[in-house]
């Protein structure tokens, strides 16, 4: 016998994670958007550096140095620096064009995104937030929190 899913337990949970976690604001591009924006920088312009950590996310304005062979190469800002996961000096500043990874961890957890109007009110809080990337990532938390607390409910029942 199937259980219905009591709605408003439900929609408490999603408020609850609403108002703790926010959505990232550099999903709202597409890779096609974001790729081009990438191929089109020029030496000077702003970047957005996006680093994700443990569901913390960061973003951290940077700029461009040069452009060359597929790759964007950003400043060394003291405090870019530890965008990287702490790879060091070098690491964080050389991105592949057609991805946004970072040429020498291109499996970590940094990317170059550009800095929307979304992105820069992000950064204008000013302290990293746990996140979420889209509605069904909301969804999935909030299902799970359901099933967790409501043990004598299961699935398939």
């Amino acid at each position: 016998m199937k259980r219905d899913i009591d709605t408003d337990i439900l929609n408490r949970y999603l408020d609850e994670i609403k108002s703790t976690y926010v959505r990232d604001p550099s999903t709202l591009q597409s890779e096609e958007d974001a790729e081009g924006y990438r191929r089109s920088l020029k030496e000077g312009d702003t970047v957005a550096i996006r680093t994700t950590y443990g569901q913390s996310l960061k973003f951290t304005l940077s700029t461009v140095t040069s452009t060359k062979r597929g790759r964007v190469y950003t400043n060394e800002d003291p405090n870019a620096l530890d965008v990287d996961g702490g790879h060091g000096r070098g690491s964080i500043n050389s991105w592949f064009m057609k991805s946004g990874k970072n040429c020498n961890a291109p499996t970590g957890q940094a990317s170059l995104v550009k800095p929307t109007d979304e992105v820069l009110d992000f950064i204008s809080k000013g302290r990293p937030s746990w996140w979420y990337e889209d509605d069904d990532a909301l969804l999935s938390m909030a299902m799970y929190r359901y099933y967790r607390d409501q043990p004598n409910r299961r699935f398939n029942e």
